[in-house]
């Protein structure tokens, strides 16, 4: 029977400013294995077991994008170099940028009422050079459903998203029955209108070809 040569990899998520960064991700770069991911507790803290043994990059990530170390940009390699070695724990800070704004705002209807069953989602537009216009939107159709940022709005239609990092964010309403709208280059500290257009219907006739004759239903 052989042992697998893994180790434990430990460690805490902590912003600019010394406070804990609870519930993002932790995820391993590297490796021709799956890794194992997890979040951190709400003192930051985290732990990986079963890390097989060799060279990572271990990174604090939001919304499937990896967050930014103070000072840097998407340019920039995110997160740190570790080695994990078998039978030994390994201990690792990461520190990433100050986790504190906010953006608040109201989903509303064609006519200006309020919705109260949209969903919306934040996804911060990259400040990479090579970074694409629309980049964003598309990326939080992905994640619409999955994204850490998703909340739904109140029964005026508000709604407000929060631990977000500096910077311009996309911002996606989606309802539960079908509609969407959006809202690009939204600045954390700001407050947003969404309006989703009254979903369309669609009429036809279907015409069902048997036994030499046709039926036709409406």
């Amino acid at each position: 029977m052989t042992v697998p040569a893994t180790g434990e990899l430990r460690g805490t998520v902590k912003d600019s400013e010394g406070l804990a960064v609870k519930g993002v991700e932790v995820m391993l770069r590297g490796g021709q294995t799956e890794l194992p991911t997890t979040r951190t507790l709400d003192d930051g803290s985290f732990r990986l077991a079963h890390v097989p043994a060799g060279e990572y990059r271990v990174q604090a990530v939001s919304s499937s994008v990896p967050l930014q170390a103070p000072g840097t940009t998407d340019d920039d390699v995110q997160g740190t170099a570790v080695t994990v070695a078998t039978g030994e724990v390994r201990e690792v800070q990461l520190v990433v940028e100050s986790q504190h704004g906010r953006i608040v705002g109201r989903v509303v209807d064609s006519a200006g009422g309020p919705l109260s069953d949209a969903f919306v989602e934040a996804t911060r537009e990259s400040d990479s050079a090579a970074a694409g216009a629309g980049d964003a939107l598309r990326d939080s159709r992905w994640s619409m459903w999955g994204g850490e940022t998703r909340k739904l709005t109140d029964q005026d239609g508000r709604f407000e998203l929060s631990r977000l990092g500096d910077g311009n964010y996309t911002l996606v309403a989606q309802r539960r029955g079908g509609g969407e709208g959006s809202v690009e280059h939204v600045k954390t500290g700001s407050e947003v209108e969404i309006k989703i257009a009254d979903a369309g219907s669609v009429t036809g006739t279907v015409r069902i070809q048997a036994a030499g004759r046709r039926k036709s239903s409406r």
